[in-house]
């Protein structure tokens, strides 16, 4: 699933191609994605100008006639907007088109169809963004009402880690928490930092909380240095891949020496609420 710098990376390509551009036309190929395609869908998008192009958490927000209304899109598990010319053809699970002023013309991709798309006038009254915390990072494009939430810091992550049982991993991942983090850039943060993922939140040393902090904004700048993580179904706009995948410290590398310096650990994998953990027993500690 694309996670929060997969996504800003598909933004910043939309935005530096569609902003100021009319769409001349929208066609849907289906009824529904993960859900119905909202009523006259296609009707509302034709004749709208892209005034900009917002992320909140892992959410792209087109605001359309100078924020009058937005075009809300999901990329769910292995959505993909593509953007090419006119003369292409749809392709296999290409489910929409939307043609420019610009002569750009976008396709939506999605093979697994997890994806969903919705046209809104309040995010700030959109239930699947009310419900989201504060952002894991934050990036140009963030939307206004999720900028002026802020970012998590060292203290957001103590009180909401306060008297909670649940292990750190499972609390990361809690997007009323912590809004865009996902599976790879926890596992990347939980090593670089030395706390085992099954640790409960409770037991977490005070002192840890600072340096947590700072590793989750430190793997998701890198990611977004490198484009993302192509991982599946992954690609940006012009169907190039991501870089960060190279980086990875630990995860998918089970059986694997550890990288961290001086630490003669081997990788470890586990299934924590359905999701593989990736971690070194030598130096990541269950507090």
């Amino acid at each position: 699933m694309p996670e929060l710098p997969e996504v800003e990376t598909v933004r910043i390509s939309l935005a530096e191609q569609l902003c100021g551009q009319r769409i001349a036309r929208a066609e849907t190929y289906r009824a529904d994605l993960r859900f119905a395609f909202p009523e006259n869908f296609s009707e509302r998008l034709a004749g709208a100008t892209v005034d900009a192009v917002y992320r909140w958490s892992k959410y792209l927000l087109l605001s359309l006639n100078n924020g009058t209304f937005y075009w809300l899109i999901h990329l769910g598990m292995s959505g993909q907007c593509r953007l090419v010319t006119k003369q292409d053809m749809p392709e296999k699970h290409d489910h929409l088109q939307v043609d420019f002023s610009n002569g750009v013309r976008l396709y939506y991709r999605d093979p697994r169809r997890f994806g969903f798309m919705d046209v809104l006038e309040k995010p700030e009254r959109y239930p699947a963004l009310t419900r989201l915390g504060r952002e894991a990072i934050l990036t140009v494009g963030t939307y206004p009402a999720a900028l002026a939430s802020g970012v998590v810091d060292a203290e957001y992550l103590r009180q909401h880690c306060a008297n909670k049982r649940t292990s750190i991993k499972q609390f990361l991942f809690d997007q009323s928490i912590i809004a865009g983090l996902g599976n790879i850039y926890i596992n990347e943060a939980l090593w670089l930092v030395g706390i085992d993922p099954r640790t409960p939140c409770h037991a977490i040393p005070h002192q840890l909380f600072t340096p947590l902090a700072t590793a989750i904004v430190e793997i998701l700048e890198k990611a977004l240095d490198s484009g993302g993580s192509s991982l599946k179904d992954f690609v940006d706009t012009d169907g190039s891949l991501g870089y960060f995948q190279h980086e990875w410290q630990v995860y998918d590398r089970a059986g694997q020496l550890c990288a961290k310096p001086a630490c003669s650990g081997e990788i470890q994998r586990l299934v924590q609420n359905n999701r593989a953990s990736f971690f070194c027993p030598a130096h990541q500690v269950r507090f």
